[in-house]
């Protein structure tokens, strides 16, 4: 019997042994697998090593990636994840993972965003929790994202300010002679419209 085989029949299988069994099955060194995970290839080495638990994104990635009998072993890590999140100790929630998908995902985002904010990048994590809230209004699209992300991306850069000022001016003068009147929400707060000049 093979190695592998010996390691799916097992039941002492511990989560980071299931995660090499997908890599290795998938034929991918652990850069090419992080690639495919969105992590790191450090992680992904943590991971199989059992040091990590990764976070319920790369379980749900993982899952995706599994064949139907290894399944189980992401989803059961996912929904001890979720009861930790919701209700703060060791416990589990009920249902499939349909039903489940809606905590699955928000639960996902908070991970997420704690992990940017811990790494030093709260600038990231705040504009991915602005994105998760304004991609829920069918009105917006990825326009306002793209315009936050290169603020985000650019705003500590020498003359960047600027830059972003006048195409905050361009956007309101196309709009009002678009439309009409915008009103001035956000500039009293020292958010001056700039002029063509600067």
């Amino acid at each position: 019997m093979s190695q592998e085989k010996q390691l799916e029949n097992s039941v002492g299988a511990t989560l980071g042994d299931r995660i090499r069994l997908v890599r290795t099955r998938l034929r991918k060194n652990q850069s090419e697998f992080a690639q495919i995970l969105g992590s790191q290839r450090t992680s992904v080495s943590r991971y199989e090593k059992n040091k990590v638990v990764p976070g319920i994104g790369i379980l749900r990635g993982l899952r995706n990636l599994a064949e139907p009998e290894e399944k189980e072993a992401f989803e059961h890590e996912i929904i001890r994840q979720i009861g930790m999140a919701i209700l703060g100790r060791e416990a589990t929630v009920s249902g499939t993972m349909d039903e489940l998908e809606p905590m699955v995902t928000g639960v996902a985002e908070m991970q997420e965003w704690d992990s940017l904010i811990a790494s030093g990048r709260k600038d990231q994590a705040n504009l991915r929790w602005a994105a998760s809230v304004l991609g829920g209004d069918e009105r917006i699209d990825e326009s306002l994202l793209e315009i936050l992300n290169l603020w985000v991306h650019y705003r500590k850069r020498r003359g960047a300010h600027s830059v972003l000022r006048l195409a905050a001016a361009f956007l309101r003068e196309r709009l009002e002679q678009r439309f009409g009147e915008i009103p001035d929400q956000g500039f009293e707060q020292g958010i001056a419209p700039a002029s063509p000049r600067e």
